[in-house]
C-alpha cells in the first residue's frame, strides 16, 4: 500500500470515529429514551388538552407551611409536555401595567364564576376576545426544584409546573403570563 492510500485510509477511519463518538455522546445525553440527564426534561414530550375543570381535576398541589414546601405535578402531565387549556372567557381585565409582569398586559379569566384560571396576557389583546369567547390557551410542563424568598421564609418549590408560571426565577402563585401568540379563539 503506497502513502497516499494509507493516508486516505486513516482520514476515513478518522471521520468514522469522530462520526462514532459523536452517535454515543448523543445517545449517552438523550439515553435512549428521550431523557435529557443534564437537566431531566424531557425532549420528546405529548401534548395533552384540559378543559379548565380537567386540569383542577388533574393538579397535585401540596402546600406545607410548616416545611415551608410547595410541591405540585399532575396526573396526566409530565416534564416536557405541552398543555392546551380550553376555557371560556368569563371576563377581560383592562389592559395596564401589572408590578408583578414589570410590563402591560390584559388578564384572561377562564372556567368557572366561582374558581376561575386568570391567564395574563403580553399587550393589549382586549379588542381580540370577548367575554364568552371559548380559548385555547398553550402552556409548557417543566420540572422545577427552586427556593425562593416569600413572607421572609425561604420555601422549596419543587415538580411540574407551567414554564410560563416562573417568572424571572421564581414561581408566582396563580400567574401565568403568555405571549399573544399562544391564546387562540376557538369559538365565539
Amino acid at each position: 500500500m503506497n502513502s497516499k492510500t494509507k493516508l486516505i485510509v486513516a482520514v476515513i477511519i478518522a471521520i468514522a470515529i469522530i462520526v462514532l463518538s459523536v452517535f454515543i455522546l448523543s445517545e449517552m445525553r438523550n439515553n435512549g429514551n428521550g431523557q435529557n440527564n443534564g437537566n431531566n426534561q424531557n425532549t420528546s414530550g405529548k401534548t395533552v388538552t384540559l378543559t379548565i375543570q380537567g386540569y383542577r381535576d388533574d393538579v397535585v398541589f401540596e402546600k406545607n407551611d410548616t416545611t415551608h414546601t410547595l410541591h405540585n405535578s399532575y396526573n396526566s402531565l409530565d416534564d416536557g409536555d405541552t398543555l392546551i387549556l380550553q376555557g371560556v372567557i368569563l371576563q377581560i381585565t383592562p389592559y395596564g401595567y401589572y408590578p408583578l409582569f414589570k410590563q402591560n398586559v390584559t388578564g384572561l379569566s377562564l372556567g368557572h364564576a366561582e374558581w376561575p384560571i386568570v391567564i395574563f396576557v403580553a399587550g393589549n389583546v382586549t379588542g381580540k376576545y370577548a367575554v364568552k369567547d371559548e380559548v385555547e390557551i398553550t402552556l409548557h410542563i417543566k420540572y422545577y426544584d427552586i427556593y425562593q424568598e416569600y413572607d421572609n421564609e425561604t420555601w422549596h418549590i419543587y415538580g411540574e409546573f407551567p414554564a410560563e408560571s416562573i417568572l424571572n426565577g421564581e414561581y408566582k402563585l396563580g400567574a401565568i403570563l403568555v405571549s399573544p401568540s399562544q391564546v387562540r379563539k376557538i369559538s365565539g
